[in-house]
């Protein structure tokens, strides 16, 4: 994971590279980040985000593809 942080009362950005390598497309992909104490969950580019669980559901994911 990577972290970008912004002076204090600004945004935080948490990067975290997850890859599918195969050998075939996956189903049911999911991801898991407790944020810290202090840091409020507002957005997110892909899936579904649960900010309680730290779980973030992708879903289908293609063999060979990068997210971030």
């Amino acid at each position: 994971m990577l972290l970008a942080v912004q002076p204090p009362t600004k945004y935080v950005q948490f990067t975290i590279p997850v890859i599918n390598n195969g050998p075939s497309d996956a189903t049911g992909v999911t991801v898991k980040d407790v944020l810290p104490a202090g840091v409020e969950y507002i957005s997110h580019n892909l899936g579904t985000y649960n900010s309680s669980s730290g779980i973030w559901a992708i879903g289908f994911w293609q063999m060979e593809v990068q997210l971030l």
